[in-house]
Protein backbone atom coordinates (compact mmCIF):
# COMPACT_ATOMS: atom_id res chain seq x y z
CA UNK A 1 0.00 0.00 0.00
CA UNK A 2 2.35 2.66 0.94
CA UNK A 3 5.66 2.85 -0.61
CA UNK A 4 8.66 0.87 0.37
CA UNK A 5 11.04 3.00 1.56
CA UNK A 6 9.02 5.03 3.64
CA UNK A 7 7.79 1.78 5.58
CA UNK A 8 11.19 0.24 6.18
CA UNK A 9 12.95 1.26 9.30
CA UNK A 10 14.46 4.44 9.04
CA UNK A 11 16.45 6.08 12.63
CA UNK A 12 18.87 8.16 11.96
CA UNK A 13 20.74 8.01 15.66
CA UNK A 14 19.32 4.94 16.90
CA UNK A 15 22.24 3.02 17.69
CA UNK A 16 24.16 6.07 19.26
CA UNK A 17 20.87 6.38 21.44
CA UNK A 18 21.30 3.57 22.76
CA UNK A 19 24.69 3.47 23.97
CA UNK A 20 24.06 6.55 25.75
CA UNK A 21 20.71 5.49 27.60
CA UNK A 22 22.61 2.60 28.71
CA UNK A 23 25.33 4.03 30.14
CA UNK A 24 23.50 7.14 31.51
CA UNK A 25 21.26 4.26 33.86
CA UNK A 26 21.34 1.58 35.84
CA UNK A 27 20.09 -1.08 33.91
CA UNK A 28 20.15 -5.19 34.68
CA UNK A 29 22.88 -7.12 32.60
CA UNK A 30 20.32 -9.38 30.51
CA UNK A 31 17.72 -7.41 29.13
CA UNK A 32 15.29 -6.54 26.27
CA UNK A 33 14.86 -3.35 24.26
CA UNK A 34 11.67 -2.31 22.98
CA UNK A 35 11.71 0.04 19.97
CA UNK A 36 9.17 2.25 18.13
CA UNK A 37 6.84 0.04 15.87
CA UNK A 38 7.50 2.10 12.75
CA UNK A 39 10.73 0.43 12.73
CA UNK A 40 9.59 -2.32 11.93
CA UNK A 41 7.11 -3.77 8.94
CA UNK A 42 4.93 -6.44 7.90
CA UNK A 43 3.68 -8.40 4.85
CA UNK A 44 1.50 -10.84 3.69
CA UNK A 45 3.76 -14.17 2.66
CA UNK A 46 2.26 -17.88 1.55
CA UNK A 47 3.49 -19.93 3.47
CA UNK A 48 3.71 -23.56 3.76
CA UNK A 49 2.45 -25.45 7.14
CA UNK A 50 6.25 -26.05 8.52
CA UNK A 51 7.94 -25.47 11.79
CA UNK A 52 8.63 -21.99 12.54
CA UNK A 53 12.55 -22.24 12.18
CA UNK A 54 12.12 -23.73 8.98
CA UNK A 55 10.13 -20.71 7.99
CA UNK A 56 12.03 -18.41 9.43
CA UNK A 57 14.94 -20.37 7.21
CA UNK A 58 12.42 -20.16 3.96
CA UNK A 59 11.90 -16.37 4.09
CA UNK A 60 16.23 -15.53 4.78
CA UNK A 61 16.22 -17.54 0.92
CA UNK A 62 13.13 -15.59 -0.19
CA UNK A 63 14.18 -11.71 0.91
CA UNK A 64 15.84 -11.27 -2.04
CA UNK A 65 12.50 -12.13 -4.34
CA UNK A 66 10.31 -10.60 -1.71
CA UNK A 67 12.60 -7.19 -1.54
CA UNK A 68 14.83 -6.73 -4.72
CA UNK A 69 15.58 -3.27 -3.74
CA UNK A 70 17.13 -3.90 -0.32
CA UNK A 71 20.52 -4.82 -0.11
CA UNK A 72 20.98 -5.22 3.72
CA UNK A 73 19.91 -8.87 5.51
CA UNK A 74 16.80 -8.92 7.32
CA UNK A 75 15.63 -11.21 9.95
CA UNK A 76 12.24 -12.10 9.77
CA UNK A 77 9.49 -13.46 12.47
CA UNK A 78 6.10 -15.18 11.66
CA UNK A 79 3.61 -17.45 14.46
CA UNK A 80 3.27 -20.37 12.49
CA UNK A 81 -0.02 -22.38 11.50
CA UNK A 82 -1.65 -23.09 15.28
CA UNK A 83 -1.73 -27.02 14.04
CA UNK A 84 0.72 -29.11 12.59
CA UNK A 85 0.26 -32.22 12.42
CA UNK A 86 0.64 -35.94 10.09
CA UNK A 87 -3.15 -34.77 8.06
CA UNK A 88 -1.22 -31.81 6.90
CA UNK A 89 0.75 -31.49 4.48
CA UNK A 90 4.11 -28.70 3.26
CA UNK A 91 2.35 -28.15 -0.27
CA UNK A 92 -0.67 -26.55 2.06
CA UNK A 93 -0.26 -22.94 1.71
CA UNK A 94 -1.47 -20.37 4.65
CA UNK A 95 -1.35 -16.12 4.50
CA UNK A 96 1.03 -14.89 7.29
CA UNK A 97 1.80 -11.66 8.38
CA UNK A 98 5.79 -11.82 8.36
CA UNK A 99 7.52 -8.76 10.51
CA UNK A 100 10.63 -7.96 9.31
CA UNK A 101 13.47 -6.01 11.33
CA UNK A 102 17.29 -5.22 10.10
CA UNK A 103 19.70 -7.72 11.32
CA UNK A 104 22.74 -5.63 10.56
CA UNK A 105 20.90 -2.89 13.28
CA UNK A 106 19.69 -5.57 15.51
CA UNK A 107 23.46 -6.69 15.35
CA UNK A 108 24.96 -2.75 16.14
CA UNK A 109 22.39 -2.44 18.85
CA UNK A 110 24.09 -5.77 20.29
CA UNK A 111 27.63 -4.74 20.49
CA UNK A 112 26.54 -1.27 21.91
CA UNK A 113 25.21 -2.69 24.63
CA UNK A 114 27.98 -5.07 25.00
CA UNK A 115 30.60 -2.37 25.15
CA UNK A 116 28.44 -0.68 28.24
CA UNK A 117 28.13 -4.13 30.10
CA UNK A 118 24.96 -5.24 29.04
CA UNK A 119 23.77 -8.40 26.74
CA UNK A 120 20.29 -7.45 24.88
CA UNK A 121 18.96 -10.47 24.17
CA UNK A 122 15.41 -9.81 22.35
CA UNK A 123 14.52 -5.97 20.85
CA UNK A 124 10.54 -6.01 20.22
CA UNK A 125 7.98 -3.40 18.78
CA UNK A 126 6.88 -1.32 21.32
CA UNK A 127 3.10 -2.19 20.49
CA UNK A 128 3.39 -5.93 21.81
CA UNK A 129 3.01 -3.93 25.34
CA UNK A 130 -0.53 -3.37 24.58
CA UNK A 131 -1.32 -6.36 22.95
CA UNK A 132 -4.09 -9.01 24.08
CA UNK A 133 -4.15 -11.94 23.03
CA UNK A 134 -7.80 -13.13 23.95
CA UNK A 135 -9.14 -10.77 21.70
CA UNK A 136 -8.86 -8.58 18.46
CA UNK A 137 -7.07 -4.98 18.86
CA UNK A 138 -6.29 -1.99 16.79
CA UNK A 139 -3.45 0.42 17.57
CA UNK A 140 -2.61 3.85 15.73
CA UNK A 141 1.21 4.81 17.04
CA UNK A 142 2.11 8.07 17.23
CA UNK A 143 4.94 9.50 16.52
CA UNK A 144 6.99 12.77 16.01
CA UNK A 145 7.96 11.63 12.06
CA UNK A 146 6.17 7.99 11.90
CA UNK A 147 2.34 6.84 12.38
CA UNK A 148 1.43 3.14 12.26
CA UNK A 149 -1.76 1.40 12.33
CA UNK A 150 -1.65 -2.14 13.40
CA UNK A 151 -4.40 -4.48 13.79
CA UNK A 152 -3.63 -7.73 16.16
CA UNK A 153 -5.94 -10.47 16.28
CA UNK A 154 -5.58 -12.64 19.29
CA UNK A 155 -1.76 -12.96 19.00
CA UNK A 156 -1.27 -12.95 15.21
CA UNK A 157 -0.66 -9.74 13.03
CA UNK A 158 -3.58 -8.65 10.76
CA UNK A 159 -2.18 -5.18 9.46
CA UNK A 160 0.67 -3.53 9.90
CA UNK A 161 1.33 -0.50 8.29
CA UNK A 162 3.32 3.09 8.50
CA UNK A 163 3.62 6.33 7.28
CA UNK A 164 6.17 9.26 7.94
CA UNK A 165 4.57 12.52 8.67
CA UNK A 166 6.34 13.75 5.53
CA UNK A 167 4.51 11.65 2.78
CA UNK A 168 0.99 12.87 4.57
CA UNK A 169 1.39 16.28 2.94
CA UNK A 170 1.06 14.57 0.00
CA UNK A 171 -2.29 14.32 -1.64
CA UNK A 172 -2.66 11.11 -2.35
CA UNK A 173 -0.96 9.35 0.41
CA UNK A 174 -2.83 11.46 3.37
CA UNK A 175 -6.26 10.01 1.30
CA UNK A 176 -5.00 6.41 1.43
CA UNK A 177 -4.22 6.78 5.09
CA UNK A 178 -7.51 8.63 6.04
CA UNK A 179 -9.41 5.70 4.22
CA UNK A 180 -7.22 2.76 5.95
CA UNK A 181 -8.31 4.69 8.89
CA UNK A 182 -11.75 4.72 8.69
CA UNK A 183 -12.03 0.86 7.12
CA UNK A 184 -10.48 0.17 10.63
CA UNK A 185 -12.63 1.43 13.14
CA UNK A 186 -15.75 0.16 11.20
CA UNK A 187 -14.44 -2.95 12.24
CA UNK A 188 -12.31 -2.07 15.49
CA UNK A 189 -12.44 0.52 18.30
CA UNK A 190 -8.91 2.04 17.67
CA UNK A 191 -6.47 2.09 20.55
CA UNK A 192 -4.09 5.23 20.19
CA UNK A 193 -1.02 5.89 21.91
CA UNK A 194 2.40 7.31 21.95
CA UNK A 195 5.53 6.16 20.47
CA UNK A 196 8.71 6.20 22.89
CA UNK A 197 10.59 8.94 22.20
CA UNK A 198 13.68 6.93 22.80
CA UNK A 199 14.74 3.33 22.60
CA UNK A 200 13.07 1.58 26.44
CA UNK A 201 15.11 -1.38 28.10
CA UNK A 202 12.70 -3.48 29.55
CA UNK A 203 12.22 -7.26 31.13
CA UNK A 204 9.82 -8.59 29.30
CA UNK A 205 9.12 -11.52 30.88
CA UNK A 206 5.29 -10.95 30.57
CA UNK A 207 4.66 -10.00 27.08
CA UNK A 208 2.40 -12.76 25.60
CA UNK A 209 3.71 -12.84 22.03
CA UNK A 210 7.96 -11.71 22.53
CA UNK A 211 8.48 -15.26 21.60
CA UNK A 212 6.42 -15.28 18.21
CA UNK A 213 7.56 -11.45 17.32
CA UNK A 214 10.49 -10.79 19.33
CA UNK A 215 14.03 -10.35 17.30
CA UNK A 216 17.31 -11.86 18.82
CA UNK A 217 20.44 -9.94 17.51
CA UNK A 218 21.95 -12.62 14.74
CA UNK A 219 25.60 -12.23 16.60
CA UNK A 220 24.26 -13.35 19.98
CA UNK A 221 22.20 -16.29 17.99
CA UNK A 222 25.56 -17.13 16.99
CA UNK A 223 27.53 -16.49 20.51
CA UNK A 224 24.46 -18.49 22.31
CA UNK A 225 25.01 -21.65 19.17
CA UNK A 226 29.12 -21.41 19.84
CA UNK A 227 28.41 -21.63 23.55
CA UNK A 228 25.94 -24.90 23.06
CA UNK A 229 28.48 -25.93 21.01
CA UNK A 230 31.12 -25.47 23.31
CA UNK A 231 29.11 -26.90 26.32
CA UNK A 232 28.17 -29.99 23.71
CA UNK A 233 31.70 -30.60 23.40
CA UNK A 234 32.77 -30.27 27.04
CA UNK A 235 30.03 -32.66 28.13
CA UNK A 236 30.76 -35.34 25.51
CA UNK A 237 34.32 -35.10 26.09
CA UNK A 238 33.90 -34.72 29.98
CA UNK A 239 31.23 -37.90 29.65
CA UNK A 240 34.30 -39.56 27.06
CA UNK A 241 36.64 -39.13 29.79
CA UNK A 242 34.33 -40.55 32.64
CA UNK A 243 33.80 -43.51 30.85
CA UNK A 244 37.34 -43.93 30.03
CA UNK A 245 38.43 -43.24 33.56
CA UNK A 246 35.66 -46.02 34.87
CA UNK A 247 36.62 -48.33 32.19
CA UNK A 248 40.58 -48.21 33.78
CA UNK A 249 39.17 -48.23 37.27
CA UNK A 250 39.03 -52.27 37.47
CA UNK A 251 42.81 -52.30 36.15
CA UNK A 252 43.81 -49.33 38.31
CA UNK A 253 42.11 -51.48 41.50
CA UNK A 254 43.89 -54.51 40.44
CA UNK A 255 47.26 -52.76 40.15
CA UNK A 256 46.46 -51.42 43.41
CA UNK A 257 45.84 -54.36 44.71
CA UNK A 258 48.47 -56.26 43.60
CA UNK A 259 50.50 -53.42 45.12
CA UNK A 260 49.09 -54.13 48.32
CA UNK A 261 49.25 -57.72 48.21
CA UNK A 262 52.93 -57.62 47.46
CA UNK A 263 53.58 -55.03 50.45
CA UNK A 264 51.62 -57.25 52.60
CA UNK A 265 53.70 -60.57 51.56
CA UNK A 266 56.79 -58.50 52.06
CA UNK A 267 55.77 -57.55 55.57
CA UNK A 268 54.53 -60.98 56.67
CA UNK A 269 57.91 -62.13 55.26
CA UNK A 270 59.77 -59.58 57.30
CA UNK A 271 57.60 -60.38 60.64
CA UNK A 272 57.98 -64.09 59.82
CA UNK A 273 61.86 -63.65 59.57
CA UNK A 274 61.75 -61.97 62.78
CA UNK A 275 59.14 -64.44 64.43
CA UNK A 276 61.73 -67.07 63.22
CA UNK A 277 65.04 -65.18 64.58
CA UNK A 278 62.69 -64.68 67.87
CA UNK A 279 61.99 -68.78 67.93
CA UNK A 280 65.69 -69.22 67.11
CA UNK A 281 66.61 -66.82 70.60
CA UNK A 282 64.40 -68.59 72.64
CA UNK A 283 65.42 -71.83 71.80
CA UNK A 284 69.31 -71.11 72.56
CA UNK A 285 67.74 -69.44 75.65
CA UNK A 286 65.70 -72.00 76.78
CA UNK A 287 68.70 -74.43 76.28
CA UNK A 288 71.40 -72.18 77.98
CA UNK A 289 69.05 -71.51 80.92
CA UNK A 290 66.65 -74.44 81.51
CA UNK A 291 68.16 -75.59 84.49
CA UNK A 292 66.72 -71.95 85.88
CA UNK A 293 63.84 -72.28 84.18
CA UNK A 294 62.67 -75.21 85.61
CA UNK A 295 63.93 -75.13 88.86
CA UNK A 296 60.88 -76.52 91.00
CA UNK A 297 59.03 -74.03 93.43
CA UNK A 298 57.27 -74.68 96.95
CA UNK A 299 54.61 -73.01 98.73
CA UNK A 300 56.17 -72.85 101.50
CA UNK A 301 53.37 -70.80 103.25
CA UNK A 302 50.57 -72.94 102.24
CA UNK A 303 53.04 -75.97 103.48
CA UNK A 304 52.83 -74.50 107.00
CA UNK A 305 49.07 -73.79 106.95
CA UNK A 306 48.75 -77.74 105.86
CA UNK A 307 51.60 -78.48 108.85
CA UNK A 308 49.70 -76.01 111.28
CA UNK A 309 46.07 -78.43 110.49
CA UNK A 310 47.53 -81.52 111.85
CA UNK A 311 50.07 -80.56 114.74
CA UNK A 312 48.75 -80.51 118.15
CA UNK A 313 47.94 -77.28 120.37
CA UNK A 314 50.14 -78.84 122.86
CA UNK A 315 52.66 -79.88 121.00
CA UNK A 316 55.10 -77.20 119.64
CA UNK A 317 57.95 -76.95 117.19
CA UNK A 318 61.17 -75.50 117.91
CA UNK A 319 63.18 -76.12 114.24
CA UNK A 320 62.21 -76.30 110.85
CA UNK A 321 63.89 -77.33 107.88
CA UNK A 322 63.25 -77.99 104.37
CA UNK A 323 66.17 -79.25 101.67
CA UNK A 324 65.53 -81.31 98.31
CA UNK A 325 62.30 -81.82 98.96
CA UNK A 326 62.17 -83.40 102.30
CA UNK A 327 60.89 -81.82 105.36
CA UNK A 328 62.89 -82.09 108.65
CA UNK A 329 60.87 -81.34 112.05
CA UNK A 330 62.25 -80.79 115.90
CA UNK A 331 60.03 -80.41 118.58
CA UNK A 332 58.49 -81.34 121.88
CA UNK A 333 54.87 -82.79 122.46
CA UNK A 334 53.06 -85.21 124.38
CA UNK A 335 53.02 -87.86 121.60
CA UNK A 336 55.18 -87.35 118.68
CA UNK A 337 54.42 -90.82 118.01
CA UNK A 338 50.49 -90.24 117.27
CA UNK A 339 52.25 -86.93 115.39
CA UNK A 340 54.55 -89.36 113.42
CA UNK A 341 50.92 -91.59 112.31
CA UNK A 342 48.73 -87.81 111.38
CA UNK A 343 51.83 -86.86 109.47
CA UNK A 344 52.02 -90.22 107.66
CA UNK A 345 48.34 -90.24 106.73
CA UNK A 346 48.32 -86.71 105.18
CA UNK A 347 47.87 -86.94 101.64
CA UNK A 348 50.53 -84.82 100.90
CA UNK A 349 53.19 -86.25 102.51
CA UNK A 350 55.20 -89.73 102.70
CA UNK A 351 57.51 -91.27 104.15
CA UNK A 352 57.08 -89.94 107.52
CA UNK A 353 60.15 -91.04 110.22
CA UNK A 354 61.24 -90.63 113.46
CA UNK A 355 65.35 -89.14 113.04
CA UNK A 356 65.78 -88.76 117.10
CA UNK A 357 64.82 -91.16 119.40
CA UNK A 358 62.74 -89.12 121.86
CA UNK A 359 63.18 -87.99 125.17
CA UNK A 360 61.48 -86.80 127.87
CA UNK A 361 61.81 -83.36 128.64
CA UNK A 362 62.06 -82.80 131.97
CA UNK A 363 61.61 -84.56 135.36
CA UNK A 364 58.26 -82.24 136.07
CA UNK A 365 57.02 -81.93 132.30
CA UNK A 366 55.69 -84.87 130.45
CA UNK A 367 56.73 -83.27 126.81
CA UNK A 368 58.78 -86.00 124.84
CA UNK A 369 61.40 -84.00 122.62
CA UNK A 370 61.58 -85.26 118.80
CA UNK A 371 63.02 -85.57 115.73
CA UNK A 372 60.79 -86.03 112.22
CA UNK A 373 61.48 -86.07 108.42
CA UNK A 374 58.89 -86.43 106.03
CA UNK A 375 58.79 -85.90 102.10
CA UNK A 376 56.31 -84.29 99.85
CA UNK A 377 54.09 -86.27 97.40
CA UNK A 378 54.20 -83.67 94.86
CA UNK A 379 58.37 -83.00 95.18
CA UNK A 380 59.78 -82.04 92.03
CA UNK A 381 63.53 -81.84 93.13
CA UNK A 382 64.83 -85.29 92.64
CA UNK A 383 63.45 -85.21 89.03
CA UNK A 384 64.99 -82.11 88.51
CA UNK A 385 68.84 -82.88 89.90
CA UNK A 386 68.61 -86.24 88.34
CA UNK A 387 68.18 -84.00 84.95
CA UNK A 388 70.62 -81.19 85.50
CA UNK A 389 72.69 -82.13 88.44
CA UNK A 390 72.86 -85.56 87.85
CA UNK A 391 76.53 -85.84 89.70
CA UNK A 392 75.54 -83.85 92.83
CA UNK A 393 74.14 -86.40 95.73
CA UNK A 394 70.39 -85.62 96.52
Amino acid sequence: MFNKSTSFPLYCNLVNRVEQLLSSESYPTDLSLVLPSHLFFATPVELPRIQKNQLQQTLQLQQSRLFPGINTPLQAQVKPSPSIDNSTTEHTLDEHHVLWFSAETANKIYKQGYKTGHKIKLIFPFSLLYLNKDEPIALLEHGDFFSTIIIWSGSEIVLWSSVAQADLKNYDFNKEWVSLLQSTKESYTIKEIEEPHSPTPLSCSNCATVESYGFIPPDYQEKRKHQKKRWMVLTISTTALTIFILSLYPIINQISRQEQLNQTYKELKNSSLKVQKIRENHYIFNKQYAPLLEIPTVKIKELIYSLDSIIPDNTHLTRFHYKHGSIELEGQGPSPDKLLEQLESFPEFHSAALTKATQQASRTQQDNRFGLRFGLIKNKIKPYMEKFLPSTPH
